[in-house]
């Protein structure tokens, strides 16, 4: 199966480093949107993450995947048959029904709303915190090579698709590793990104997804997009980045053990400990180093490290001062769902007299819970710069935001300090 997937025409021209682009003109959507020019055949998600979509398949490329996917079409349709409590499908009224387009009818009400070949090339960054629909279906890699933590494998949170706060809080950000031809399928709701590749070897895979007829993908909006990279990030930080789906190693004891472990990460530029290790660095007053481990986390995706450097190059204690580009990493790390960045851009808005644009900043950070941004809301709407209906609907989404990182563990913590 792998060997007629790597001789289809489309696999000959699969990217194997990162491509020079030239500049375009910015343009406003989410994270990757419109990144290369709508004719190329391979496009980017992230930094060095290239997708060949189901309209640049030639027919050679779709009779191969097809063939492949007659194989996973019994898992898919035992996926939808069951449900999950709240919705299912009758089987009595389902036909099984071969696949001829991207909307093919699967079974009865199901279509397949995604096929494509994709790469992380070598040094490529990490994608955004993202769900592939917010409504249940279901996605399916299958690996060209072997999924590694190290090659950029698919990092998910467990229980994510249906908010098991618990779950995924206790479980954390969880690397798969498999190994080629196999099949890592999970729910579409499941909050998940591809990892950066930091091997000299492409780590190509397919990817088949399922929806539902009446809830197409990808049903979140801005603020959900926001949210769930937020919601991931945080994960993230707290429970490791590559933490694989294997049993867990011990924690370490010692201050000694901590640095042993961190250095580790941090020479195989592992973008969340190259960000602490700036940190630390910029605490013992190595401003240079701090800056420099930044940047490399930064230029990996890593919205914490691009909120240092913007507060760096704002203030120009660690390095010369630049507005440009304090501006900048303030952008790449609201977009990766940094919501003190999201909130600083607000005010930047604010006092260039952009009051309507600083309001859309502060709305979405009050939505990932952040106060202070609330309370910025409820000056503009004693000042009349918002509609009652945008603050209500903040204090809804803040008070969500709030109510979901509460927990019986958090309150025992907080009362004990």
């Amino acid at each position: 199966m792998v060997n007629e997937v790597k001789n289809m025409p489309a696999a000959n021209s699969i990217p194997t480093q990162l491509k020079r682009r030239q500049p375009q003109q910015r343009r406003r959507g989410p994270p990757g949107a419109n990144m290369m020019p709508q004719d190329e055949p391979w496009r980017l998600s992230a930094y060095g993450r290239y997708h060949c979509l189901e309209n640049h398949l030639g027919d050679e490329d779709i009779r191969v995947l097809e063939q492949i996917e007659q194989q996973i079409l019994p898992l898919v349709q035992s996926f939808f048959r069951e449900g999950d409590g709240d919705e299912s499908l009758e089987s009595s009224n389902t036909t099984t029904k071969t696949t001829t387009s991207s909307t093919s009818t699967i079974m009865d009400g199901i279509y397949r709303s995604e096929l494509q070949l994709m790469t992380a090339v070598p040094g490529s960054g990490n994608q955004s915190w993202h769900k592939d629909n917010r409504a249940r279906g279901l996605s399916i890699i299958i690996p060209l090579v072997d999924f590694t933590p190290e090659n950029g494998g698919t990092q998910l949170l467990l229980g994510s698709h249906n908010n098991n706060w618990p779950l995924f809080a206790n479980g954390g950000a969880r690397v798969i590793r498999a190994p080629t031809g196999s099949v890592v399928a999970y729910d579409s709701r499941t909050v998940h990104r591809g990892l950066g590749n930091e091997t000299s070897e492409g780590r190509p895979a397919l990817i088949f997804c399922y929806d539902k007829v009446e809830t197409p993908p990808p049903g979140c909006g801005t603020l959900g997009s926001v949210g769930t990279s937020y919601q991931g990030r945080l994960v993230d930080i707290l429970t490791g980045a590559r933490n694989v789906l294997s049993p867990k190693r011990p924690l370490p004891k010692t201050d000694a053990e901590v640095d042993r472990m961190v250095k580790r990460r941090v020479e195989v530029n592992d973008p969340v400990a190259l960000r602490e290790f700036g940190t630390r660095c910029h605490f013992e007053g190595d401003y240079g180093s701090a800056i420099e481990y930044w940047t490399r986390a930064a230029r990996l995706g890593e919205a914490g490290a691009h909120y240092q450097l913007s507060f760096a190059y704002n203030l120009g204690d660690d390095v010369e001062k630049d507005m440009k580009k304090a501006i900048y990493h303030a952008e790449q790390a609201a977009i990766g769902g940094h919501y003190i960045a999201r909130h600083n851009l607000g005010y930047e808005e604010y006092d260039d007299g952009k009051v309507e644009r600083a309001a859309k900043h502060w709305i979405i950070a009050a939505s990932l819970g952040f106060d202070d941004s609330l309370e910025s809301l409820k000056d503009c709407y004693k000042e009349g710069c918002i509609q009652k209906e945008d603050f209500a609907a903040a204090l809804r989404a803040h008070k969500a935001a709030v109510d979901a990182t509460k927990s019986p563990q958090r309150e025992e913590a907080e009362a004990k300090w």
